[in-house]
C-alpha cells in the first residue's frame, strides 16, 4: 500500500465481459468485498471470489461501498497467482 494512502478500505469491482461495465464483488455471505487497510501495509486475501472475472478494478471505498477520494493518484502493486 502506498505510504501516502488516505484512510479507506480497498473495494473490488469486476467485469466478466472485459468491458467497462464493472460491478461490486460480493463474498459467499453476501457482503461487499472490501478490505481494511492503511498506509505502508500489505493486504492478502483469498482470491476465490474473483474467479471467472476477466478484469478487476480496485477502488478506495468505505465499507458501505461509498467512494473515498485519495488526496492524489496512488500506485498499488498487485501480486497475482493461480495457485
Amino acid at each position: 500500500m502506498s505510504t501516502a494512502w488516505s484512510d479507506a478500505r480497498i473495494g473490488i469491482q469486476g467485469s466478466i465481459s472485459g468491458t467497462t461495465s464493472f460491478f461490486n464483488v460480493f463474498n459467499d455471505l453476501g457482503d461487499f468485498l472490501t478490505f481494511p487497510t492503511s498506509a505502508n501495509r500489505i493486504v492478502a486475501f483469498d482470491p476465490a471470489p474473483l474467479a471467472g472475472l476477466q478484469v478487476i478494478k480496485i477502488t478506495s471505498l468505505t465499507s458501505a461501498g461509498v467512494a473515498v477520494a485519495q488526496a492524489s493518484p496512488r500506485i498499488l502493486k498487485l501480486g497475482l497467482s493461480e495457485n
